[in-house]
């Protein structure tokens, strides 16, 4: 038996707070994760980042990959 998964996610973050200017932070996430067995996963998730301080814009982005194995 395999299972599939796919995610997304969006995150906001103001890091502005009273006198300190942190700026804005956008991340835009996609997954999968495919379950080989109920024990054995492979996972690989994107994510896309965008920043904004005082007018400097900056984006990345950058992939993470996870095998997991559970053990009892």
């Amino acid at each position: 038996m395999t299972a599939k998964e796919l995610g997304a996610r969006w995150s906001s973050l103001d890091l502005t707070d009273g006198n300190i200017d942190g700026g804005n932070l956008h991340i835009m996430s996609l997954g999968l994760t495919w379950w080989l067995t109920p024990v054995f996963q492979v996972n690989a998730n994107y994510r896309y980042i965008e920043t904004d301080w005082r007018g400097l814009n900056g984006q990345g982005g950058g992939l993470m990959t996870r095998i997991l194995l559970l053990l009892e």
